[in-house]
């Protein structure tokens, strides 16, 4: 069992383990999706997404072709952008790009969902997990520390002193978990897994592809590793957050910000330390706090030259200043992504 008031907060590394595309992977994958080609009909791009456009702006072909338009800018310029996130709230005043941009989202999660190393053994009913190849990955580690204590008896409380804010749109982390704890606690069934995850305080600022299934029964959810055939993409892109859009939720926007203020420790997980990212994270903090907030942080491919910017960075959000002692409760493990730092890590996270 973590200790209480522990944070994670979860970037694309994270997910990166899982071998879903990230960084300039995804944005390259958005770049080369949003390529299309026309002669007398379409000639190169992706057909789920072109087909979704034309159906929803049917005999409206001003409409249809503001759309591709925005594609072919985002082709054009997403390079210049350090994401797909950045390169939307960059161009705010062009409401047609954040629309395609989250619909060259939806079809790139969803996609990589399916090709990831959680899914495997998936039907309409049912889906499970390729167990062996997920044993080395961070998540496993980490639901395992997360199980550890808890009796059958007392499963309901999984994960209820701990806070997990995740930037990254997939459903990795629910999936594993309700899994993980239908197939580690006696007699739980998948009902009651779902019901235990959707209780735990989860946080995605930029939405995620929409609801897993609650069970056998359920008809009304977003599969991981969707049908691509079938889903509906518009539905699903609506579920996505922009920055822009996330800033304006405030209830979300409170719940990350007490979080990051009553943390004692805030663990980040395959995190860039984005500046837009960091704003959501802020809790401004007045001076005399009683304790200082422990934290441990993946650095891969963070060289060290910048350790003590980025230090300062980190403070920034849960404390009005920074101050020696302050540096010494940061642990940043550079070179070390997720699976090898939580296994470091671990006993000082846990109770």
């Amino acid at each position: 069992m973590f200790k209480d008031n522990t944070v994670f907060v979860i970037g694309a590394g994270a997910s990166d383990e899982f071998n879903l595309p990230v960084g300039w992977k995804l944005m390259n994958t958005i770049k080369q999706n949003s390529k299309f080609r026309f002669d007398y009909g379409l000639k190169e791009g992706v057909k789920e997404i072109h087909d979704a456009i034309v159906r929803r702006y049917e005999n409206r072909n001003d409409e249809i072709n503001a759309r591709f338009e925005a594609c072919a800018e985002i082709y054009r310029a997403i390079d210049s952008a350090g994401s797909i996130d950045s390169f939307i709230d960059r161009n705010n005043h062009v409401p047609h790009i954040a629309e395609v941009g989250k619909l060259q989202i939806a079809y790139a999660i969803a996609k990589a969902e399916g090709a990831s190393k959680l899914a495997v053994n998936r039907d309409r009913n049912r889906q499970d997990l390729n167990w062996e190849a997920l044993d080395n990955a961070w998540i496993a580690t980490f639901a395992r520390a997360l199980f550890d204590g808890v009796r059958t008896t007392d499963v309901d409380n999984i994960g209820s002193n701990i806070t997990i804010i995740c930037f990254n749109y997939d459903r990795c982390i629910e999936f594993y978990l309700i899994a993980a704890i239908e197939r580690s606690f006696y007699k739980v069934s998948r009902e009651q897994a779902y019901k235990i995850v959707s209780n735990m305080r989860i946080i995605h600022p930029y939405g995620t592809l929409g609801r897993l299934p609650q069970g056998l029964l359920d008809r009304d959810y977003i599969p991981y590793g969707p049908d691509l055939d079938r889903l509906d993409l518009w539905r699903v892109s609506e579920s996505l957050v922009t920055w822009s859009e996330s800033i304006r939720d405030s209830q979300q926007v409170d719940a990350i910000k007490t979080a990051i203020a009553q943390a004692r420790a805030i663990v980040f997980l395959g995190f860039a330390f984005a500046n837009q990212n960091m704003r959501l994270l802020e809790a401004n903090i007045p001076e005399g706090k009683s304790y200082y907030t422990k934290v441990y942080s993946t650095g891969y491919g963070v060289p060290t030259q910048v350790e003590g910017a980025l230090k300062e960075k980190i403070t920034k959000l849960y404390s009005a200043r920074m101050d020696e002692f302050m540096a010494r409760y940061i642990q940043i493990e550079h070179g070390q992504k997720c699976a090898d730092f939580i296994n470091t890590h671990l006993i000082n996270l846990m109770q």
